[in-house]
């Protein structure tokens, strides 16, 4: 349907951007806290770049979620700001037929998350010690 595949192209634009800012800010984050710590002697300074990644692995659950919500909650706003929520109930379409577009484009993401919480996390955790 047109109103299904919109609102999934907005969504998949909106969570790569937000991805993107948010992988990038987190990556600073990191960097900077893990050269402090080699400066400091934790952490060899041979290995940064690899106490980096590891460390981002298990960062990515929470970037992953919370692009997952800004890029939902940022389609939601910028339609129903700019009336295409009107056009959207207009037609006969309630508010629970947003749940489809909307669990088909975020299934995989959910899995994704699940799959680094259970097992990449604490792989990550472990390397990292």
């Amino acid at each position: 349907m047109l109103f299904h595949s919109s609102l999934r192209k907005e969504l998949s634009r909106n969570f790569g951007a937000t991805l993107i800012v948010l992988v990038t800010i987190v990556m600073t984050m990191m960097l900077i806290r893990t050269l402090g710590q080699a400066a400091a002697g934790t952490v060899n300074p041979a290995d940064v770049g690899m106490v980096l990644g590891f460390t981002m692995l298990g960062h990515l659950t929470t970037v992953l979620t919370m692009s997952l919500f800004i890029a939902t909650v940022g389609t939601l706003s910028r339609m129903y700001l700019e009336s295409e929520m009107v056009i959207w109930l207009v037609s006969g379409k309630g508010l629970r037929s947003l749940l489809t577009p909307i669990l088909r484009f975020a299934w995989p993401m959910l899995i994704s998350i699940a799959a680094l919480v259970l097992l990449v996390w604490p792989w990550s955790n472990q390397q990292i010690s």
